[in-house]
């Protein structure tokens, strides 16, 4: 849950990139299925929120490298 909470926080800042980070953390780190699909669902919402761009193509590759 603490991920999840700078997570939002760093997100709600402005540190898109920090909350990314911090969210694929959890999804490493998590044993629970429902945790780690919350996670996932938080990373896809704050890279869409990062609109089209590098930026976005980035963390679509790093959410892909650790959830395969």
């Amino acid at each position: 849950q603490l991920f999840f909470d700078c997570a939002y926080q760093g997100f709600a800042s402005g540190d898109a990139e920090g909350a990314l980070d911090k969210t694929l953390d959890a999804i490493k780190t998590t044993t629970s299925d429902e945790e780690r699909e919350a996670a996932r669902e938080l990373c896809v919402t704050i890279i869409d929120a990062m609109g089209p761009g590098k930026e976005s193509l980035r963390a679509r590759k790093k959410l892909a490298s650790v959830l395969f």
